[in-house]
């Protein structure tokens, strides 16, 4: 990926990862089979359109960033479809929430340079 995990592999770091009062992690960027690298620990996770809603653990809050439209409506799509199952297997549902459009607003203006990637955000 793009993101500085790549930089810690290899490296005993995760306590001191995991001991933070919060760790965020973006999109897809996986814990699983990288502990020793990056923790176990995840707290926040912000998702751009390519990975709606996706978790590793039910624990994690899940951040979605939606700027159009489209995004709008699979966003909602997916926490219906997220409710649903949860209510069939009665469980809890995800905590998936969407990140405030004004907030994306606000950063466009703040940076003036059009499309912000979701690391931008983090």
């Amino acid at each position: 990926g793009n993101g500085g995990s790549l930089l810690l592999h290899g490296r005993s770091v995760a306590s001191a990862i995991d001991d933070h009062d919060i760790v965020i992690r973006m999109n897809g960027g996986p814990t699983g089979g990288f502990e020793e690298s990056v923790g176990r620990r995840t707290t926040f996770r912000m998702t751009n359109r390519n990975w709606m809603g996706f978790s590793e653990t039910p624990q994690e809050i899940v951040l979605q960033h939606v700027s159009t439209p489209e995004a709008l409506a699979q966003f909602v799509a997916h926490t219906q479809k997220l409710r649903a199952e949860a209510k069939e297997q009665s469980t809890e549902p995800p905590q998936v929430y969407m990140l405030d459009p004004e907030f994306h607003e606000y950063a466009m203006g703040f940076m003036d340079k059009g499309v912000l990637s979701n690391g931008f955000y983090g």
